[in-house]
């Protein structure tokens, strides 16, 4: 009787630790719903364009000014981790810059909350990606 017992319990606790380890291995799905770009440098940039190839959407911003910002807000969309191309002039040149970028999600994230995508550009004209969450 008392083994009897002792197989129950073995049995519910591996049931248990199955369970919880099944949990873990399943894919959450994130959100985001914020387009950020922080222009940190002393100089102008103009005629920003994010493109997201896979999907065809596209955001711009015609100017952003020395300390300025330009966001975009939108209805939540699933982060799929899809590659970004980006362009813009900086100060004024005649050259246009252009990058790919992949933004990773941040080890803390949480799927409850939604992802905003930051893109800071610093005073060399580069672009600083990352998300995160509020």
């Amino acid at each position: 009787m008392m083994y009897n017992k002792k197989i129950n319990l073995i049995t519910s606790m591996s049931v248990v630790g199955i369970l919880v380890s099944c949990a873990s291995i399943i894919k959450q799905d994130y959100y985001y719903d914020e387009i950020i770009i922080n222009n940190k440098s002393s100089k102008s940039v103009s005629d920003v364009v994010i493109k997201v190839s896979e999907t065809g959407m596209m955001f711009s911003c015609s100017f952003i000014p020395s300390q300025g910002e330009c966001s975009n807000k939108f209805r939540k969309r699933k982060y799929r981790g899809h590659s970004v191309s980006l362009s813009w002039i900086f100060n004024n040149d005649v050259k246009k810059y252009s990058q790919q970028i992949k933004l990773q999600l941040p080890k803390e994230a949480k799927s409850t909350k939604p992802l905003k995508g930051m893109l800071v550009i610093d005073n060399q004209g580069t672009v600083n990606p990352y998300l995160f969450q509020e």
